[in-house]
């Protein structure tokens, strides 16, 4: 379940507009990596960390911008 901030409002926006305006042309995961993107945006923090973890390099994402609360 998404929370209520503005990014996850955003993120649906996101795929809203593209279903609605690319939905025949797009599939699933195109419109997922595109959240994705600016999911990263977002919240850069976390997804250093998942590309550090997933390349097998050490380091983290700490003093980027991370989730907070429910997100």
């Amino acid at each position: 379940k998404a929370c209520g901030c503005a990014h996850s409002a955003a993120m649906r926006g996101i795929s809203a507009y593209m279903l609605e305006n690319y939905g025949n042309d797009v599939s699933d995961g195109e419109i997922l990596a595109e959240v994705s993107k600016w999911k990263a945006s977002f919240f850069p923090g976390p997804t250093v960390e998942k590309y550090m973890a997933s390349s097998g390099q050490g380091g983290s994402g700490s003093g980027l911008q991370t989730q907070v609360g429910g997100c």
